[in-house]
């Protein structure tokens, strides 16, 4: 079953109970003190604990925010699903940071590391920049990682349908945004 979420802008974050899940944008929540203020009442009821994801805001931004920043905001949220860091349209810094950040939460190096409970889920992002080999390639390394859900953002210049069919027909699998209806459609 397909469950549905959407980036609300700030000034509508009343709207969010309409859809299945709470989304939330890490680089928003730090700009947005309004926005922080609203996840943070949120995050002990029983719909957030449920089910929600902290995106690292690479789309919004271009880059995910620095790891420790990133992992403060999850240990403080506790979100369902962690969306690992990834650079906008570029694979081989994606993996380095996402794999990175896997081996860091997985070492307990820190403080930061430790908070974060083994019960959140990790996304990693298929940043292929149009590229099926580069797609595959970073699909293989998440699921090495143990990786949980493989994100396809709408800016991956891939044909979503043909990607997942293909290549990911047995992932738990993460459409990070729908710009078509008929995308959508073909993806449910």
């Amino acid at each position: 079953m397909m469950k549905c979420s959407v980036e609300l802008p700030v000034e509508y974050l009343e709207y969010s109970d309409r859809f299945d899940y709470d989304f939330v944008i890490a680089s928003t929540y730090v700009s947005h003190p309004e926005y922080k203020k609203w996840y943070l009442d949120r995050k002990d009821t029983e719909r957030f604990q449920k089910y929600s994801i902290l995106d690292n805001g690479a789309f919004e931004t271009g880059e995910s925010l620095p790891s420790k920043e990133y992992l403060e905001i999850a240990n403080e949220l506790r979100p369902s699903i962690l969306v690992l860091p990834d650079v906008a349209f570029n694979p081989i810094k994606t993996l380095e940071r996402s794999l990175e950040m896997v081996n860091f939460i997985r070492s307990n190096a820190n403080e930061y590391a430790r908070a974060v409970p083994p019960s959140i889920k990790l996304m990693g992002v298929i940043q292929a920049n149009g590229s099926r080999d580069a797609a595959i390639m970073l699909g293989h390394a998440y699921r090495n990682a143990g990786v949980d859900y493989i994100g396809i953002p709408y800016i991956s210049k891939l044909d979503r349908y043909q990607l997942i069919t293909e290549c990911f027909p047995n992932d738990k699998i993460h459409i990070l945004g729908c710009p078509t209806l008929p995308e959508a459609v073909s993806l449910c």
